[in-house]
């Protein structure tokens, strides 16, 4: 027996809009690579500007307005990004 331990990528899980995989026993610079190209692959928007009209949530306007340039242009299920 080998005292090697075996990098494994196993994929669970994969459709046209999800893909779920188990990834062991590799070195965190290669699981961080990967994250990253996961990430860029994601389509995304960029916002200039938010008007809050009626802020009725616990989060103040400027909180609420930093968040929102975390969004990504890709909506699951089937909705559509609209933008007003």
């Amino acid at each position: 027996m080998s005292d090697k331990t075996e990098n494994v990528l196993r994929i669970t899980k994969i459709k046209d809009d999800v893909c779920e995989f188990v990834l062991r026993n590799v070195d965190t610079s290669i699981a961080n690579a990967l994250r990253r190209v996961m990430i860029s692959e994601v389509p995304t928007i960029a916002i200039d500007l938010v008007d809050v009209e009626n802020n009725t949530s616990v989060l103040t306007d400027e909180v609420y307005c930093a968040s929102s340039r975390y969004d990504t242009a890709y909506k699951p299920h089937g909705r559509k990004l609209q933008i007003h």
